[in-house]
C-alpha cells in the first residue's frame, strides 16, 4: 500500500509540474495526445488489463473443466450456449484493441517503443479471441476496428485454421517486441515471457481438441471444417513455446517449504499473500483492506456457488509417491478416505484436505482437522464443548456488552429455529397464551400451534414505527400468557433494535409475569451497532435471546445456534432438549469456535457486499413502484406496494408469471403484511441485477 500511495504522489507531482495553467482544458483526447507519447500508450495498453478475470470472477474460471464435480449443470455444458442464452457475444474490448493497432504509429516514438505497446495489445487480442474460441468455436476474425457501416459486420466464421493461425501471429510478435523480459512486480503486469506461455497453452488447447474431441465426434468435420493444421504441429508448437521458457527464461519451480503437516511448497504457491513470483508468470493481485474477493466463499460456503470440487476420476490421476499408478480399491472394496490421502503425490495433500491435513489454532500451533480427529465422530454432550460456551461468551460480551456465564447462561441449539420449539414446550402448556408478532417468522406461529397454545397477536404497523403498541397489549387477557415472542433487530420489516424499545418490553414482561424471548439472528447484517435484550437490566430474570451463526457468519445449514438467560430458563429448555435431539457434530463445534473469533474485518467484508446487494434491491424496489424505509437493516428489504395492486399477492404473481422473478409477498408473514413484499440479499449481485432486467422490462 506504502508503494502504491508513493506512486500517486509522484504522478501527481509530474502533472502540476507538467501543467500549464492558463491553457484552457480540452473538451476531449485527440490521437496524438495518446499515440504522440510513450506515456499515451502506456496508458491506453493498462485498460487492456481490464480484460483479464478480476477478483469477482478470477477462481470461478475451471467452473466448466471435464474434471469439475459441482451442484449443477449450466447452459454451456447442456449444449445451450446459443446467441439468446449467451450474455458474452460482444466484440468491444476486441475494437479497442484493433483501434490501437490501427493509430499506433505515429513518428514522435519510436520504431522499438511502438512495437512493444503493439505487443502487449496484440497478446490481449490473442487473449480475447481466445476466449471466443473456446466458447463459440469459429468466429469472424476482424483486426480492424469496426465500424457502423464496415462491411466486416456481416462477416461469416472464418475457420478454425484462421483463427489460431492469427492468434499464433499475434503472440510470435508479441514474444518478439515486448521489451519486458524480466519478472515483473508481483508479476501482475505482462512480459515476453507471458506471450510465450500463452503461445504454449492456446496450441495445447487447440491440438488437444482436434485429437481428441473433434476426431471420432459426430459434429468432428463440421468443428474442422477447412483446416488443415495438425494435432501434430500444435502440439509441436506449444512444446517448443514452453521450451524456451524453462530454458531462457526467469521462471523456476517453487520449492521452499517442505511437505509436513499437511501442507508444503505447493500449498504455499496459493495461499501466499503475494504472488510468489518465481513461479507464478501472471496474477491477479488484491488488498485484504480494500478488495479481497469471494473465493473462499465461493468454495466453502454450504449455499452459495456450485460447491466446485474434483471429480473421483481427476483425485486418481495423483500417483503413489513411488511414481505408481494409484488403484482406488484394495480387494472388492473402495479404500477410505484416509487411505485415499496415504502415500500419494503430495500436491494432492495440499489441494484438498486430505488425512494429514491441520490449521493454525490461536496459538500458532498446527492442530488436526476433522478428517483425521480421533474423537469427531462420537456423541457429544448435550450442552456443547465447553469451548463453545466460551466462545458464544466471549462474542456476545465484545459485541454486545452482556456478560454470560459460559456454563450456566448459555444453550448451544442445533440452529437456533430448534429453540423456538425447546423454548415453547418448557414455557407453555395446552391451552395458555402466546403472543405473537403480526407479521412476524411464521414459525412463532407453527410451534405455538404444535403446542395447543391460545394464540394472541400483536399488531407491529408502518405507523406506529413496527413497534409493539403497549396500550393495546394491556387490553388483552394477559394473566393467560405465559411467553411473547419478539424480534429485533425485526424480520420482515427490518427495524432496528433501540434500547429504549428492548426496556420498554422487559418492563411490559416483569410486570405481567411473562416470558420475553428475542430472535436475534440479524443483528451484524448492516448493522453498525449490535444490541441485545440481555443489556437492559435485569433483563435475564424474565428475557431469554436466541442467536445464529448463519446469518452473521454466513454459515447456513451448519445449523449452529444458541440460547441465552438466566441458569434455571436455560435448565428447563436443556430438559426439553435433552429428550428430543442429541449434542452437534464436533467439527462442527469447532468450525463455530474459529468463526466466533473472527475480528471486525470479517463483518466489513461481509457487510460490504450486503451493502452492494442492498442497492440493487432498493433499485429493484423502485422499478417495481414499491415504497420502502432506507434505514432498515438485516437481510432483507420491506416495501409497501403501489396503491393500484389489490394485495402483494396481486404483485408477487405477477412478476412470477411475467418476469420469471420470485418475490414474497407479505401476506406470509401475518395480515398486516398484506400490503408489503419483501426482497432477500441473500441472492449474488448477479442475480439481483438479473431480476432488476426482468421488472424493468416488464414494467417498461
Amino acid at each position: 500500500m506504502k508503494n502504491n500511495i508513493i506512486a500517486l504522489i509522484l504522478s501527481a507531482s509530474v502533472l502540476v509540474v507538467s501543467c500549464d495553467l492558463a491553457e484552457q482544458p480540452k473538451a476531449k483526447a485527440g490521437r496524438d495526445m495518446i499515440f504522440g507519447s510513450e506515456t499515451g500508450l502506456q496508458t491506453y495498453t493498462n485498460g487492456f488489463y481490464e480484460y483479464l478475470p478480476d477478483y469477482d470472477n478470477a477462481h470461478k474460471q475451471n467452473i466448466t473443466m471435464d474434471n469439475a464435480a459441482k451442484n449443477a449443470t449450466g447452459t454451456y455444458e447442456v449444449g445451450a450456449y446459443t446467441t439468446n442464452t449467451s450474455t458474452s457475444w460482444s466484440w468491444g474490448s476486441i475494437r479497442n484493441v484493433n483501434y490501437f493497432l490501427k493509430y499506433n504509429t505515429s513518428s514522435n516514438v519510436s520504431e522499438p517503443i511502438r512495437n512493444n505497446y503493439s505487443g502487449i495489445a496484440r497478446l490481449f487480442r490473442a487473449y480475447l479471441y481466445f476466449n471466443k474460441l473456446v466458447q463459440y468455436g469459429a468466429v469472424p476474425w476482424i483486426d480492424i476496428p469496426l465500424e457502423p457501416d464496415s462491411p466486416e459486420l456481416y462477416k461469416t466464421q472464418d475457420s478454425r485454421d484462421v483463427i489460431i493461425s492469427k492468434m499464433i501471429e499475434d503472440l510470435d510478435f508479441a514474444a518478439a517486441n515486448i521489451s519486458e523480459d524480466k519478472i515483473t512486480p508481483n508479476s501482475n503486469r505482462v512480459n515476453r515471457w507471458t506471450a510465450l506461455f500463452f503461445k504454449s497453452r492456446v496450441c495445447l488447447f487447440e491440438a488437444s481438441f482436434r485429437k481428441y474431441h473433434a476426431t471420432g465426434s459426430k459434429y468432428g468435420k463440421e468443428y474442422l471444417k477447412d483446416c488443415k493444421i495438425t494435432a501434430e504441429e500444435l502440439y509441436r508448437q506449444a512444446a517448443d513455446a514452453a521450451q524456451e521458457i524453462i530454458e531462457k527464461g526467469p521462471y523456476r519451480l517453487y520449492s521452499g517449504t517442505p511437505y509436513a503437516n499437511g501442507r508444503g511448497s505447493y500449498r504455499e504457491l496459493f495461499i501466499s499473500d503475494n504472488a510468489v513470483t518465481q513461479e507464478v508468470m501472471l496474477s491477479l493481485a488484491l488488498d485484504p483492506v480494500l478488495q479481497l474477493g469471494e473465493a473462499n466463499w465461493y468454495y466453502n460456503s454450504s449455499t452459495y456457488g456450485p460447491h466446485l470440487c474434483m471429480t473421483h476420476a481427476f483425485a486418481k490421476t495423483y500417483l503413489n509417491l513411488d511414481g505408481t499408478p494409484y488403484n482406488d480399491k484394495k480387494g472388492d472394496t473402495y479404500k477410505t478416505f484416509a487411505e485415499e490421502t496415504s502415500g500419494r503425490d503430495y500436491r494432492l495433500n495440499q489441494t484438498i484436505r486430505a488425512a494429514d491435513y491441520t490449521c493454525k489454532d490461536k496459538e500458532g500451533v498446527f492442530v488436526p482437522t476433522p478428517a483425521n480427529m480421533p474423537d469427531a465422530h462420537g456423541y457429544q454432550p448435550y450442552v456443547g464443548l465447553p469451548a463453545l460456551r466460551e466462545a458464544y461468551a466471549a462474542w456476545y460480551a465484545k459485541y454486545f456488552n452482556v456478560e454470560l456465564d459460559a456454563a450456566t447462561e448459555i444453550q448451544p441449539l442445533i440452529g437456533s429455529k430448534e429453540g423456538i420449539l425447546h423454548t415453547t414446550l418448557a414455557f407453555v402448556n395446552p391451552g395458555d397464551g402466546v403472543l405473537i408478532p403480526n407479521p412476524g417468522y411464521p414459525t412463532y406461529t407453527s410451534v405455538s400451534k404444535l403446542a395447543e397454545a391460545e394464540i394472541f397477536t400483536y399488531d407491529l404497523t408502518e405507523e406506529g414505527g413496527w413497534e409493539p403498541d403497549f396500550e393495546a397489549l394491556e387490553r388483552l387477557p394477559l394473566q393467560k400468557i405465559k411467553l411473547m415472542w419478539v424480534n429485533y433487530p425485526h424480520m420482515p420489516t427490518g427495524k432496528p433494535a433501540s434500547k429504549a424499545l428492548f426496556e420498554k418490553i422487559v418492563a411490559f414482561g416483569r410486570k405481567h409475569g411473562i416470558v420475553i424471548v428475542n430472535d436475534n439472528p440479524y443483528s451484524f447484517v448492516l448493522h453498525e451497532q449490535q444490541l441485545s435484550i440481555l443489556s437492559v437490566a435485569g433483563a435475564k430474570d424474565i428475557a431469554i435471546e436466541m442467536n445464529s451463526l448463519s446469518k452473521s457468519h454466513n454459515m447456513p445449514g451448519w445449523r449452529m445456534g444458541m440460547i441465552a438467560s438466566n441458569p434455571q430458563f436455560i435448565n428447563w429448555i436443556l430438559k426439553v432438549k435433552s429428550n428430543i435431539d442429541s449434542g452437534q457434530f464436533k467439527p462442527m463445534m469447532k468450525a463455530a469456535i474459529q468463526a466466533l473469533n473472527a475480528d471486525d474485518s470479517w463483518y466489513e467484508a461481509v457487510n460490504k457486499e450486503y451493502r452492494e446487494r442492498r442497492k440493487i434491491a432498493e433499485s429493484i424496489m423502485e422499478a417495481l413502484g414499491c415504497h420502502f424505509d432506507p434505514s432498515q437493516r438485516g437481510l432483507f428489504l420491506w416495501g409497501r406496494i403501489p396503491d393500484s395492486y389489490t394485495d402483494a399477492a396481486q404483485l408477487a404473481d405477477e412478476v412470477l408469471y411475467d418476469a420469471r422473478v420470485f418475490i414474497v409477498p407479505g401476506f406470509i408473514f401475518g395480515s398486516n403484511g398484506n400490503r408489503y413484499v419483501r426482497l432477500s440479499l441473500c441472492a449474488t449481485q448477479d442475480k439481483l441485477n438479473e431480476a432488476l432486467r426482468r421488472i424493468k422490462e416488464l414494467k417498461h
